[in-house]
């Protein structure tokens, strides 16, 4: 089971709105852990693919409803990381995510941007972290 950024928001889609859901999912699978672990893979095989599809796709959509709100510097930076992370693995796409992140608010907080960057960038109130 996935408990990354798609594995969470597809809890939440399906249902999952308490604490408590993580619990019991997790004695969920030690159980299976512990009284199927010689059959698992087998009932996992079985499981449809069509359906893990559907469920994946229903999941995208409810992560790609933020991703649509972006606009200028940050919608660069999604695109950036979508497309390393397509071309090359997840980790090289969050690396250089986050390394651009970065420096994008180290060269504002500078003075350092370049004149075309300065007008696509917010100040440097919308680069910082704090509220």
């Amino acid at each position: 089971m996935c408990h990354g950024a798609q594995g969470l928001a597809g809890q939440y889609y399906f249902g999952a709105r308490t604490g408590g859901t993580p619990i019991l999912e997790g004695l969920i699978e030690i159980s299976f852990g512990l009284f199927l672990s010689r059959s698992i893979a087998n009932i996992l095989t079985a499981f449809p693919m069509p359906l893990i599809g559907g469920m994946m796709f229903m999941v995208a959509v409810q992560l790609g409803r933020e991703a649509v709100k972006l606009r200028g510097w940050q919608l660069g930076l999604a695109a950036t990381t979508a497309a390393l992370s397509v071309a090359t693995n997840m980790a090289v796409g969050f690396i250089v995510g986050l390394g651009l992140t970065h420096l994008l608010r180290a060269l504002a907080r500078r003075g350092d941007l370049p004149d075309l960057l300065s007008d696509i960038l917010p100040d440097e109130e919308a680069l910082s972290d704090e509220p």
